[in-house]
């Protein structure tokens, strides 16, 4: 088992929360009902297509039970998309009273059912381009979520509160328009610290590791983003790195579990982001006023938003100390993988 420490920029995180989200209503105090507001009672869907977003469901079920009672009623389609409508009827008969569902997959699925009850959508790259809502500010599909895309920006501010890199390299799938994108935004944002990077695609798994071999022979570090490929290839391309010495760094759990050095992860968004089941079954809030949220576009450089885990490990290996990661040392919680 990796140890992992879980960094948090202030102690005070669900106060500081929503600084990181953009586009997001009636948030204050989110995840938590204040001393005037009832705990919550209802029923809660789960919709989820495989065990990737087992984390999130994690995080979004303790942000809730935070405010109440919910009870949860959870279905997985367990990678085959032809069980999601199966699985959408099984919770509407479990009487829930909003279905929350989780990814891209399991929610095209939901919000595509023209369901009574709302749908929230949790974990997507892109509402509008999926066909969730025509407008993030006013949804208009009975459906309203939060929108998490790679937070690379945090990310490699992060990194730089760890040690100075002046070069990348970089390793995605180029017929993947989301990868695509994550690699745009992290030239620009490598570029903006002054920096350099060199990005290779690849299709199968082979090719990441080899990929990682190029790159660790010529760079300073390996930023990994989030596609199935290269998230196959994760341990290979550690290994690749490792034989010289290079750390590796990526945004998802699945990352830090095999090997990379640190990642940013969205789960206390999530959390946050539980207080809309309130606002809908609780103060009967209509779904078309709740926008859109965004996690992952904003940089958190003080304190607040930014959830950050560490491989100690790693940490070990490259010879780094918390003492010297300036403000991500506030160390709030340890998590054992």
């Amino acid at each position: 088992m990796k140890r992992v420490l879980s960094i948090l920029c202030i102690a005070a995180l669900m106060a500081c929360m929503m600084l990181g989200l953009s586009g997001c209503g009636q948030q204050d105090g989110a995840g938590k009902n204040t001393p005037s507001e009832a705990a919550f009672e209802g029923t809660v869907g789960i919709l989820t297509f495989d065990g990737n977003t087992a984390e999130w469901v994690s995080a979004y079920k303790d942000g809730l039970s935070q405010m109440g009672n919910p009870k949860f009623v959870e279905q997985s389609a367990e990678g085959d998309a032809s069980k999601l409508d199966g699985c959408i009827k099984a919770l509407l008969d479990g009487g829930v009273n909003v279905v929350v569902a989780f990814g891209d997959e399991a929610s095209v699925a939901a919000v595509n059912k023209g369901l009574s009850v709302p749908v929230l959508f949790i974990g997507v790259s892109d509402a509008v381009g999926l066909g969730l809502t025509e407008d993030l500010q006013k949804p208009d599909k009975n459906a309203t979520g939060l929108e998490i895309v790679a937070p690379v920006e945090q990310l490699l501010f992060d990194i730089s509160g760890l040690v100075t890199v002046h070069s990348y390299g970089i390793i995605y799938v180029e017929s993947s328009t989301l990868g695509k994108q994550t690699v745009e935004r992290m030239q620009a944002a490598i570029e903006a610290q002054g920096g350099t990077c060199r990005a290779i695609s690849v299709s199968t798994k082979e090719e990441a590791a080899a990929a990682a071999a190029s790159l660790a022979a010529n760079q300073e570090a390996i930023l990994v983003t989030s596609d199935a490929v290269v998230e196959s290839a994760l341990t290979d391309i550690v290994a690749a790195a490792d034989a010289q010495n290079k750390p590796v760094f990526g945004y998802t759990d699945q990352a830090v579990q095999a090997g990379a050095t640190l990642v940013s992860v969205p789960y206390d968004q999530i959390k946050s982001f539980s207080r809309i089941a309130y606002d809908i079954i609780m103060n009967g809030k209509n779904v078309a006023d709740l926008p859109v949220s965004t996690s992952g576009k904003t940089v958190d450089q003080d304190a607040g938003t930014a959830q950050i885990y560490i491989n100690t490990n790693r940490i070990e290996k490259f010879g780094y100390t918390l003492e010297e990661m300036d403000r991500l040392s506030n160390i709030a919680e340890k998590v054992e993988y």
